[in-house]
């Protein structure tokens, strides 16, 4: 972003761009890659915090319809917004009272929810939901978009790594799903991902029924 800025920002100090329509359009994307740029040194700072467990895992009784109604009827319009069906499934609503920490589970699932809207393509689907087995509740957020190719799959966790998904065009910093990782960990949940190309992938995180 700071490149992005850098060039925008001197065309138009040098009157490269003397045109008032095309110069509100490099002021636009100034504005858009300066937020970028606001955006990755917030998530660095959150996985350094995260990474030196400077983070606050205290786990509650949580109730989980309460906590993720609200996020799910958040995309839900963003997805009506992006021509893209998101289903929840009856199972999410009836989960059984959490032992967890509310913010932490909200964070990871934004940030799976940006991930799936993000990469599934106009007229896709993204389906939510949970299965329950013993004192362990498994959300699942599964995409019917490009999939991620086996080569990916394993370091899709890692800092900065972002992997092509088909057609999509990907303007994050490779950092969502490192700290969704990093965040797991510090609740002592389990986070992974499958994927078959062609076919969407699937994002599964664990937590604990009280």
């Amino acid at each position: 972003p700071i490149s992005s800025v850098r060039m925008l920002a001197e065309a138009l100090c040098d009157g490269v761009v003397s045109d008032p329509d095309k110069q509100q359009v490099y002021y636009g994307l100034i504005l858009q890659e300066s937020a970028a740029q606001y955006r990755m040194v917030q998530e660095i700072l959150e996985l350094s915090r995260l990474q030196s467990r400077n983070m606050d895992f205290t786990r509650t009784a949580v109730d989980a319809e309460a906590l993720l109604r609200p996020v799910l009827e958040s995309y839900a319009l963003l997805c009506d917004c992006t021509d893209v069906a998101l289903e929840v499934d009856g199972s999410v609503y009836a989960l059984p009272t959490l032992w967890t920490n509310a913010a932490c589970v909200r964070q990871i699932m934004e940030i799976l929810l940006d991930n799936a809207v993000k990469f599934v393509p106009a007229g896709g689907t993204v389906r939510v939901s949970a299965a329950v087995s013993g004192r362990t509740a498994t959300l699942c957020v599964r995409d019917n978009g490009a999939g991620i190719a086996p080569e990916d799959l394993p370091h899709i966790f890692e800092r900065f790594y972002r992997c092509a998904r088909g057609d999509a065009q990907n303007g994050g910093s490779g950092l969502g799903l490192a700290i969704a990782r990093e965040t797991a960990r510090g609740l002592g949940e389990r986070i992974w991902a499958e994927s078959e190309p062609g076919r969407g992938c699937a994002f599964y995180f664990t937590l604990r029924v009280r």
